[in-house]
């Protein structure tokens, strides 16, 4: 039987014990980066943009767990704003190499450097913190600590993995000193000689995965730092209907209860949940809570979602907090429209009341949206597409 206490829905942060989507950038993680960094290649590294509750930090988490799986060292650090993240990167390589068993086998110059760089004591019993110096923090120092674990790392047949999440959070001086020696660590080639004569040069095993609200990139173009140029951009993008559903259909094996979704709640669920990963497990927490047995039935998910739409409305108009009437009234003229119908045109004729109105007349309306409140997004084909799944139903409610 299901309660509260055993619910595994989790909404809000962190990896959840029900997970939908995100298998295909797991599977790249696992079957692509880790094996290519293990065999010398360079890999590029991947920054992933996206809005809050899109599962940006449920993804570096099972990235985490993945690669624990398979004896990485693991670097996994969450930026906060005001933070000297120099420091706590530092200490966080630290303890990647304490848990490794690597500490020993450090060279005592990288020994004092983390110790300097992070405030800590670095040992073979662990990570001590300390005072630490106040001295300015070079880059170099930082890249000389990277690329000795790294040395390491591939020495024990193991890979060195950095995740970083909430990104935007780093002031402009440690992107430059972190963000900068992470490169340099890259970068970084060793030469051997082949058996037959020939010279083999390979890089680090070195994987590197960072997350962060959309204009993260800008920030490191702001503090001309060029490594967010060089990463791969990844958008996680709503859920597929399909991926909801498979993980509704296989949810048995998440819980202990043996509880399972109707084939009809499932159903509504998909609907409901529109491909918003915060709402999957907003509504997932509701549905398990409506009522306690081992079958939740449409009836239930039904009453989960009356109960969770003053969050979800609250959600949304946090998001639009900051714009000017006329801002929201051009929301509110794109959501009228169907998704097939809603190119920038089409938007400025309607916000515009205007059938001869043409897409230039609302063109810095529509950049504003787009490059400083990040509202809406052009998409590949053109049209535009709100950022948070939902956004087009509250704003059609709006205008009622």
């Amino acid at each position: 039987m299901r309660d509260a206490r055993s619910n595994p829905f989790q909404p809000g942060w962190g990896k959840p014990g029900v997970w939908a989507g995100r298998d295909l950038l797991v599977g790249e993680f696992t079957d692509v980066v880790l094996p290519r960094v293990a065999d010398g290649v360079k890999e590029v590294p991947r920054l992933v943009q996206d809005e809050r509750g899109m599962g940006k930090t449920a993804l570096l988490e099972a990235l985490a767990d993945e690669a624990r799986e398979r004896d990485c060292l693991v670097v996994s650090v969450t930026a906060a704003r005001g933070e000297d993240f120099t420091r706590v990167f530092a200490a966080a390589l630290a303890g990647a190499a304490a848990a490794g068993s690597l500490v020993e086998r450090l060279e005592g110059r990288i020994s004092a450097a983390l110790a300097r760089l992070a405030g800590v004591t670095v040992a073979g019993t662990g990570v001590t913190v300390s005072g630490g110096g106040e001295e300015p923090v070079a880059s170099v120092t930082l890249t000389d600590a990277l690329v000795d674990v790294g040395r390491l790392a591939r020495d024990t047949a193991r890979q060195l993995v950095v995740l970083v999440d909430e990104v935007q959070n780093v002031g402009a001086t440690h992107l430059a000193a972190v963000f900068t020696a992470l490169q340099r660590a890259l970068e970084h080639t060793e030469t051997d000689q082949h058996p037959s004569g020939g010279t083999i040069r390979y890089g680090l095993p070195i994987a590197v995965w960072l997350a962060g609200l959309p204009g993260a990139l800008a920030n490191f173009r702001k503090a001309h730092v060029t490594f967010g140029e060089r990463c791969e951009l990844v958008a996680l993008g709503p859920l597929d209907d399909r991926e909801v559903r498979e993980a509704l259909v296989t949810f048995s094996r998440f819980n202990d209860a043996g509880v399972v979704f109707d084939a009809d709640a499932i159903e509504v669920f998909v609907d409901v949940v529109a491909g918003y990963p915060y709402t999957f497990q907003l509504l997932g927490k509701a549905a398990w809570d409506a009522g306690h047995g081992q079958v939740i039935t449409a009836e239930e998910v039904h009453t989960a979602a009356e109960r969770i739409e003053p969050s979800m409305r609250q959600r949304y108009a946090a998001r639009l907090e900051g714009l000017t009437d006329d801002q929201v009234a051009y929301l509110v003229a794109a959501a009228s429209l169907s998704d097939e119908e809603r190119t920038p045109t089409r938007v400025c004729r309607a916000w515009k009341a205007d059938p001869d109105a043409t897409a230039s007349m609302c063109g810095g309306m529509h950049q504003r949206l787009v490059d400083d409140h990040q509202v809406i997004r052009r998409g590949p084909d053109g049209r535009i597409r709100f950022a948070l799944p939902g956004m087009a139903s509250y704003l059609a409610d709006l205008a009622r």
